[in-house]
């Protein structure tokens, strides 16, 4: 149930973060699953030392990574058509 509530809270926190971007709101699960795997990968590699190997350090990276998660949120693509095949 723990992780549950953690989840859950973790996702309110996402909308909290969208309401300051002009998505629709059936976007919103696919940038908060964005959002959620950039910050995931960034901290489980950093974590394993995959940043360890060379300069500059995690901290500048994780900066860019979040002006680009900023721009792209800025300017998320329209939505597909969920018809379409792929």
């Amino acid at each position: 149930m723990a992780g549950s509530d953690a989840a859950r809270t973790v996702v309110a926190l996402n909308r909290a973060v969208l309401r300051g971007y002009a998505l629709p709101e059936e976007e919103h699960v696919h940038a908060i699953r964005l959002v959620g795997s950039v910050i995931n990968g960034f901290i489980n590699l950093e974590s394993v030392g995959s940043f360890d190997h060379s300069g500059p350090e995690p901290d500048r990276s994780w900066a860019r990574a979040l002006e680009a998660l900023d721009s792209l949120l800025r300017s998320w693509p329209a939505a597909a058509d969920e018809n379409t095949e792929r």
